[in-house]
């Protein structure tokens, strides 16, 4: 006997469990965020010499303060967090890849977020894998490290635009303006902080390399953490919308006697 479409969505929706994107989100981005900040500190103050070692290698004089990647590189037990927290985080990411997009309106948008998103988590398992001490090579790790970059400022401005296109184009009554306002006016502001120290990491890191100044490496040094902590301030932003849905995942499919 055959069920009718209403049947049958009714049945799905009796067996299934709920799940909350909006704590998904907020674990996805602060677990990185953490990890990443104990590595960092970890590494300035008891693995100095690895920092010298691996900061300007070609100048007489180096630096003290560590990259995100000499941080989180194979030393341990660094190396132990960061791939740990990795674990746990990347099925975070793939979840919200797959279900983040669904909340938007079908369209161009829609596909290049998706498509984005996906680039941003690819980014970041690529990054953990080949780390600046692999045995791919430290070029490798930076084509790495900028490929999570475009991704994740792909995230961000394709997100703004998502909410210009949906979000309220009435200004009144006044609070529904200021409310829009705040969605996207500092979404968009955490973008434009993304992107200025975006620029100044690719501007510092080759300047302080080949003309060996010191405090441009720290500059640059400095900017990788902003990049963090931007990134990180806009998934906690996203992450506390109201348009958040609790999406409704089957568990068990429908008996073949009742199909």
């Amino acid at each position: 006997m055959m069920l009718s479409r209403a049947k049958i969505d009714s049945y799905i929706m009796d067996n299934s469990f709920d799940i909350n994107l909006r704590w998904i989100k907020i674990g996805m981005c602060y677990l990185p965020a953490i990890a990443c900040s104990i590595c960092i500190i970890y590494t300035a103050l008891f693995d100095s010499s690895l920092v010298y070692a691996a900061a300007m290698a070609d100048c007489e004089v180096s630096s003290s303060v560590p990259t995100v990647s000499v941080s989180i590189g194979p030393w341990e037990p660094q190396r132990l967090i960061w791939v740990a927290v990795m674990l746990i985080h990347t099925p975070m990411r793939l979840l919200i890849t797959m279900l983040y997009p669904t909340i938007w309106p079908q369209g161009k948008l829609r596909n290049f977020l998706s498509i984005v998103l996906f680039g941003e988590t690819l980014g970041t398992v690529l990054v953990t894998i080949f780390h600046v001490q692999s045995i791919a090579g430290e070029a490798i790790h930076a084509l790495c490290f900028t490929f999570w970059a475009f991704a994740s400022g792909g995230v961000m401005l394709v997100t703004v635009a998502l909410h210009r296109v949906n979000g309220k184009e009435v200004i009144s009554p006044f609070s529904d303006f200021i409310q829009y306002l705040s969605k996207v006016g500092s979404k968009a502001f955490v973008f434009s902080i993304y992107l200025i120290f975006s620029l100044i990491c690719a501007a510092a890191h080759p300047i302080s390399t080949k003309l060996c100044y010191h405090w441009v490496y720290a500059l640059f040094c400095l900017c990788e953490y902003a990049l963090m902590a931007t990134t990180t301030t806009f998934w906690i932003l996203s992450s506390h919308e109201e348009m958040l849905p609790t999406v409704k995942q089957p568990i068990t499919c429908i008996p073949d006697e009742k199909r």
